[in-house]
């Protein structure tokens, strides 16, 4: 009775731990995520310039206020752009659990069709020997 306690409180740590690991591992993807998808501020200013610079230059061609070349420019904008993902933490953890699931049932099934293989192979060989 007392082997059969100790080895369950065993498992009982060893999927504690593999959650902890598992938590870890996916807070760590989260922030990564996040950090990798985050808009440049470089970027941004680029386009800023590159905006203001066409205002002058629409302006003054084609006589428009400020403000009409605001509604065109955002007319266009909405028109041509798709919505982009925003990153927060919420969905680059959905994103790394998504991941991370998809790939271990790929990896599981792998590896339970490569031990079918190995198996099968295994039980051949067994069989071409007994009959030698």
């Amino acid at each position: 009775m007392s082997e059969s306690k100790t080895k369950f409180k065993g498992r009982v740590a060893n999927l504690i731990l593999r959650f902890l690991v598992f938590g870890v591992y996916v807070a760590l993807g989260m922030v990564i995520i996040v950090e990798i998808e985050k808009p440049e501020s470089d970027e941004n200013q680029r386009k800023l310039k590159l905006l203001s610079d066409l205002q002058i230059n629409i302006t003054a061609k084609y006589n428009l206020s400020k403000e009409e070349f605001e509604s065109l420019a955002n007319t266009i904008y909405n028109a041509k752009s798709p919505s982009p993902i925003k990153w927060t933490y919420i969905n680059g953890l959905s994103f790394i659990i998504q991941l991370v699931t998809t790939i271990g049932k790929f990896l599981r099934s792998t590896m339970i069709n490569l031990e079918a293989v190995l198996d099968y192979f295994a039980r051949k060989m067994l069989t071409q020997q007994t009959l030698k």
